[in-house]
C-alpha cells in the first residue's frame, strides 16, 4: 500500500483544509488555525506572538493530515482540563505530543 502513496504513510499525507478540520472535528476554524499557524496578538507593550502548538506543512493552502486532525483533537481534549502552559512542555521539538494518549472521539 505504501507505493501506492509513493512510500509515504496515507495518514501523514496532508489533505484536509481549516475549514474542513474545523467542520469534522466540531472546533472553531480559528482555534485550528491558531494551534496550527500561530497568530500575532495585541499586548499593552506592543505585539505578541502564540506560537503553533501543531506543525503542519508550510505551503499554501494550509492543510492537515489525519495525523495532524488526531494531535489537534487530542490539544481540545487537553484544553478542556489543562491551561496551555501545562500543556506546552508536553509537546516535542517536532511538534508531536511526546506522551500521546488515547482520544475519544465523540
Amino acid at each position: 500500500m505504501s507505493r501506492l502513496y509513493g512510500n509515504l504513510d496515507p495518514r501523514n499525507i496532508p489533505t484536509y483544509s481549516i475549514g474542513d478540520a474545523a467542520r469534522y472535528l466540531r472546533i472553531p476554524e480559528a482555534t485550528i488555525r491558531s494551534w496550527t499557524v500561530g497568530r500575532k496578538y495585541p499586548k499593552a507593550d506592543g505585539e505578541g506572538v502564540f506560537l503553533p502548538l501543531i506543525t503542519i506543512p508550510v505551503q499554501k493552502p494550509r492543510l492537515l493530515s489525519f495525523t495532524n486532525m488526531v494531535e489537534v483533537k487530542n490539544v481540545e481534549s487537553r484544553h478542556k482540563t489543562l491551561h496551555f502552559q501545562a500543556i506546552a512542555p508536553m509537546i516535542s521539538r517536532n511538534g508531536r505530543f511526546s506522551r500521546m494518549r488515547s482520544i475519544q472521539w465523540i
